[in-house]
Order: structure tokens, then sequence, then C-alpha cells
């Protein structure tokens, strides 16, 4: 179904849809007398479904037509898909548990502060992607309709804010600002969620007003930083330690903190990341996360010799750098949202080829995984270049296992396989695009050293006191 907001028109006007799928071929049609906030329907057989993993995307012709003359012609994306809160249990896209693999994203540029271009916002998408994420929370402000077509394209599911921060508008002054960014955004398959202000700036008569404008009935959510502010059956209180997370999930109620693991100096994000993500991936009313934040906010001063500012301590608070510099936590998140699960830490002396691996997407199977592996020597600290060269390589055999579910990657290697420095399995999603790369050392630490670290030394020394350590050479 669609519904057609048109002004003014005459009562010969009618309102003619087509729909095209992705290869723009036809698949549906339909037509009504022109009125504003008219509804047409129609039916699309077979429709591919949109998730984070699969964006399929159809587009929707809206034609007014005047005794037969095409008088407008606009165009729009969509895509098909279902959101679901059941309460006490979990968040359903398309029938299916989904858990979000998220981060709060400022619109930032070092040089233009919050006017971005759409390559920024492209790069932004592709960096979430890139660290295994599915979700972005747009905080806290509405953004560019470009990130959002991208984020459509691409795959990844959405909360779209209404702007403010911890103050809360009037119902007079709200009612026009969720009106417009709701009809601005509403086809956007990407947005599963409205949220109704940030950490106090809530004015709950205003959750109303989302469900009147949007066609397809999103959630609209409440950010919070302080318990007992839940709503709609999904608490999302900010900032709970470890053991606080554990006690919410194991209450009624769903949790999908919306902000969380302040990276802060790197100091969030990554750190501990792997033992919040298995606490929330194994609890059942869990709905994932966002981790705040993505970027560094640090502006170029140009009254100050062109120095990045980010007010002290204050703005240094992203996963990557100002300009997207990749930093420790990007490399750790990459690890631990890979929907890809390896536990292995440590090549067997007797390994087998045999290597257990557990799915964690929501919607694909491993069969569509490929996984290949290679052989390498590293190369040594006075080589012309760093790194390692490849000596053997191969495709790995890719298990069947349905979301949720485990099976074994199967490993061909040649029979001399130890007489090399180290195995590197890399797995490839559907898209081609690496998931995740794992290393696995072939040949002990000593090995691998012999001819770097001498353990002896007649021209070096070393002494230790309850105080210091003293190293002569």
């Amino acid at each position: 179904a669609a519904q057609v907001f048109a002004e003014g028109l005459n009562a010969g006007t009618t309102v003619h849809v087509s729909i095209l799928d992705s290869k723009g071929k036809g698949v549906a049609t339909t037509s009504a007398k022109g009125s504003n906030g008219v509804v047409l329907k129609t039916n699309v057989a077979n429709a591919a479904q949109w998730t984070s993993e699969t964006p399929n995307l159809y587009k929707a012709v809206v034609t007014l037509k005047n005794g037969g003359k095409s008088i407008y012609q606009t165009s729009e994306k969509f895509g098909f898909r279902t959101v679901e809160v059941r309460r006490g249990d979990g968040i359903y896209v398309n029938g299916v548990q989904v858990k979000m693999k998220g981060v709060n994203r400022h619109v930032w540029w070092p040089e233009t502060g919050r006017s971005v271009n759409p390559q920024i916002d492209l790069a932004d998408v592709q960096l979430i992607k890139e660290m295994n994420m599915n979700a972005v929370r747009c905080s806290h402000y509405p953004p560019d309709k470009a990130f959002l077509n991208y984020c459509d394209s691409l795959g990844l599911y959405v909360i779209n804010e209404l702007a403010g921060w911890q103050k809360a508008y009037s119902t007079k002054a709200g009612e026009p600002l969720v009106e417009e960014m709701v009809k601005r955004d509403l086809n956007h398959p990407s947005i599963i969620f409205w949220a109704n202000g940030n950490e106090g700036g809530t004015n709950k008569a205003l959750d109303d007003v989302f469900t009147k404008w949007d066609f397809s009935g999103r959630p609209v959510i409440h950010p919070h930083h302080r318990p007992g502010n839940h709503f709609g059956g999904i608490d999302c209180n900010h900032y709970e330690d470890y053991y606080s997370t554990k006690k919410i999930l194991e209450d009624s109620l769903i949790y999908m903190p919306t902000e969380f693991l302040h990276a802060q100096d790197d100091g969030g994000a990554g750190a501990a990341m792997s033992d919040f993500w298995e606490l929330h991936w194994n609890a059942k009313r869990s709905g994932g996360g966002f981790l705040w934040a993505l970027v560094d906010e640090a502006i170029v001063r140009t009254d100050f010799n062109n120095m990045l500012d980010a007010n002290g301590l204050n703005a240094n608070d992203g996963i990557v750098g100002p300009y997207r510099q990749k930093e420790g936590s990007f490399f750790a998140l990459k690890e631990v949202f890979s929907p890809v699960k390896i536990r292995m830490e440590n090549l067997p002396q007797t390994f087998d080829g045999r290597i257990d691996v557990e799915n964690r997407f929501h919607f694909t199977d491993l069969s569509q995984v490929s996984f290949q592996w290679a052989l390498v020597n590293y190369r040594k600290p006075w080589d012309a270049l760093a790194g390692y060269t490849m000596e053997k390589r191969g495709i790995a055999t890719s298990p069947s296992a349905a979301p949720g579910a485990k099976g074994t990657v199967q490993v061909q290697l040649p029979a001399d396989y130890k007489s090399y420095d180290a195995l590197i399995l890399a797995s490839m999603g559907p898209d081609k695009k690496e998931v995740y790369k794992w290393t696995w050392k072939v040949k002990p630490a000593e090995a691998l050293l012999s001819g770097v670290v001498f353990s002896s030394d007649s021209m070096a020394s070393f002494t230790e006191t309850d105080t210091t350590y003293l190293l002569r050479g």
C-alpha cells in the first residue's frame, strides 16, 4: 500500500503508481482518484525482502494524470520488510529476531563541521559495515537523505531521531518537526525505529504524532539515561556496567542501550566489548546496542594555525579519528561483531584441517560464505618490506549452517604445512567483501624469533629490582 500526499488537484486528476524491481522491470501497478492522503493498494508476487544482510530495493514511480496526460512524476526507492517488538521477547525483522550491532553517528568533518557531502555519508556507511556492524543511530538529529539512501542500499538498520539533546520540545513546537521528519523519511526501509528525543529530551505527547504520520507504524523508542523510562517494551538506558546490564537482561523488558561503552580517548568501544557482546548475544531479551560513538569530533581551527580542536578531551570519543583514521577499537570490534565466529585460539599440534565455526548472521546460511586459506612466511625486521609472503593458498569447504547453527570449515593443507610460519583463513560474505581474517602460528614462537631475538648477548644485560628495570648494552 502507498499513501500519496497531494494538494490543489483538479477533480479529474488521477494518481498512478508503478512498482519496478531492482532491474527496472515492472512488477505491479495501481491507480486511484487524486486526493490529499489517498491510499493505493496492489500486490507484488514473491517480493524480495529487505534486511541489513539482503538490502533488496524496489522503486515506486508516482505519476499524476489529468485527462490521460501526465502532469507530474516522481519516484522513490523502498523495500519490503516488517518490524515487530514482541514484549518480553525481542525485536523481529521479517519474523526473525535480530540484535543491533550498532554505533551512534554524529554528522561531522573537521573542515566543515556538521555540513558533509554524499561522499562522506557513503564512506561512513561503508566504515560501519566494515566493522561487521548492522545498525546506526542518527544522534541526535535526522541525517541528510543521502546517508539514509546508502543505509537502504548497503544494508544498515537505522534509528532516526527527533533533533535535540536533553531538553524536550513543547507539543506545539514538536508536532511540526515530527511531521516533517516522518513525511520526509518514512519510505526508507533502513529506518526501523523513531527516537523521541534523547536523555530526558522526550515529550511523551509526541509519541502518537510519529504514529499519525508513519503509514507503516514503526515502533517509537525513548533513549534515556535514567532507569524507569522504558517505553513500548524496550529499555534503552545508557551506560550500564556489565553486572547491571546482566540484571536488566534477566528482567522482563527488552534491553537495547542506545548508548553504551563510551569511546572517549578510545577507552571504551572495543575495550571489554567482547564480554558485553557475549552477554547480549546469549540473552533472549537483548536487542543489541549502540556504541558511543563513530568519530572523534575535532574541528580545524583556522585561527590557531589549523590545529585540530576537540574541546580538550570532550570530543575524542570516536572509534575512528576525525578523518576516519582506524584506531585499535576498530579492529577489535570487527572481530567481536563478526557474524562468522571462530573460537580456535591456537592451531592444534594434531591439526586435521577441521575448524569449528558458529553462524551469527540473522538471515544468511554459511554456505553463502566463502573461505580461503593461505600458508605464509613472515618477513624479517631487516627486510625491505614488512608483513609476510604468501607461499601456498587454496579454497576451504564452507559448511551448510543456518543462522544460529554451528558447522565445520574444512581446510585441505599440504603435508608440509608445518614448514611454514603461519596459517591465514579469510571469510568473504555473499557480497564478496571480507567478513574477517584469522591468523594462527604454525611454528612455535621460539622458531619464529630464531635469528631475530637472542636469549643471551654478551653486549647486553638486564637487571631487575623491586622498583626498576635496568637494561645495558
